[in-house]
């Protein structure tokens, strides 16, 4: 707001300046003094905006509100101490001076309203959103668990060899006590007892049955006991 007025009714209107109870040589140093400090809260100000927007805490309408709220205090600041209790300068000089300073302090009183209606909105916002929240965390502590990963509906249950808990602990005992051959492990649905495992004949071989040593034939006959 110092920046409007220092542009507008200090250097385009040319109604007053920031001190006029001296020389203009004083009084367009006093404007330029005024020029740079605002120029000053201006940079930090921008700053601070592009600092929430980097931490993604900025809330636009509780902006909105600071942004008014300050313009509104300069303006009745200005108006009231500047203008009437340090007479620094006047809104205009050689016209009736209250139509110009009440129009000066009833913006700034617009102002300070409006940015008390931004910040009750975003208070009554920010309420709702934690009282959702909390009825969301209420929600979930009270009602049922969450679905294990896997099991929501419409999940397919995993099917195929050594996906069910019996059969892949009996694949593991038969494998791990024989080497993976001697056993044969038997297959059928897990009903949640131990597979049977049954073990395999003396003269079975992975490539058939196989003879016994005496049934080979030999070209010596056997001696005699």
């Amino acid at each position: 707001m110092a920046a409007v007025d220092e542009i507008v009714f200090h250097q385009v209107l040319g109604w007053h300046h920031f001190y006029d109870r001296s020389t203009p040589d004083i009084a367009l140093l006093s404007d330029g003094l005024l020029h740079a400090a605002e120029l000053v809260a201006l940079v930090a100000g921008a700053f601070l905006l592009a600092d929430l927007l980097r931490r993604r805490a900025l809330v636009p309408v509780a902006a909105w509100a600071g942004g008014l709220l300050g313009a509104g205090v300069f303006q009745l600041v200005d108006g009231v101490v500047n203008h009437k209790v340090l007479r620094l300068h006047q809104v205009r000089y050689d016209v009736d001076l209250l139509p110009y300073d009440l129009a000066w302090n009833g913006f700034g009183v617009a102002l300070v309203l409006a940015a008390g209606v931004l910040l009750l909105r975003s208070r009554r916002d920010a309420g709702a959103g934690s009282g959702r929240a909390a009825r969301g965390g209420g929600a979930h502590a009270g009602g049922e668990p969450a679905d294990a990963p896997g099991t929501g509906p419409g999940t397919a249950p995993a099917t195929g060899p050594g996906t069910g808990p019996v059969d892949a602990v009996g694949d593991h005992r038969a494998r791990g006590a024989h080497g993976g051959t001697g056993r044969r492990r038997a297959t059928g649905p897990a009903t949640g007892a131990m597979p049977t495992v049954r073990p395999a004949s003396p003269g079975a071989h992975a490539d058939g049955p196989r003879r016994r040593r005496d049934d080979r034939p030999s070209g010596r006959r056997a001696a005699d006991p």
